[in-house]
């Protein structure tokens, strides 16, 4: 007898259990449906999301590349900006050295001549103001 109070109580827990599973199994079989799907769609559409993709990266490399060469001409054209600001610097110094400074020493010496020419001519017009007594 208490086998088959226990076999009873086995049969019935089982039986509970299997109540209690229905639901979810139910749903479990649902999801997978819900993966099959997706995974079809995503089979379907995969590979012309992969075509794009290559379309676009090959488009970026060229990008890239472009952008790599432009960079290259700018950094030449920046170092030879460089290299004509540092010649005008040069000529400058140059200029000042050979040209300004000589002409600013004549100007001075031009400028002392005048008035040593016009004090004598004012001292040869008006003799009598300029004689000591």
């Amino acid at each position: 007898m208490l086998w088959q109070i226990s076999l009873l109580i086995v049969s019935v827990a089982l039986v509970i259990i299997a109540i209690f599973l229905a639901p979810t199994l139910m749903q479990i079989r649902r999801t997978g449906r819900k993966i099959e799907q997706v995974a079809d769609n995503l089979n379907a559409e995969l590979p012309e999301i992969l075509e794009n993709f290559d379309e676009i990266s090959s488009h970026l490399a060229g990008i890239l590349y472009q952008a790599r060469e432009n960079v290259e001409i700018l950094g030449d054209a920046a170092t030879e900006i460089k290299e004509m600001v540092d010649e005008a610097a040069n000529f400058q110094k140059n200029f000042k050295k050979k040209v300004e400074e000589p002409l600013v020493e004549s100007l001075v010496t031009l400028s002392a001549v005048s008035r040593g020419v016009r004090t004598f001519f004012t001292v040869l017009a008006h003799p009598e103001n300029n004689r000591p007594e």
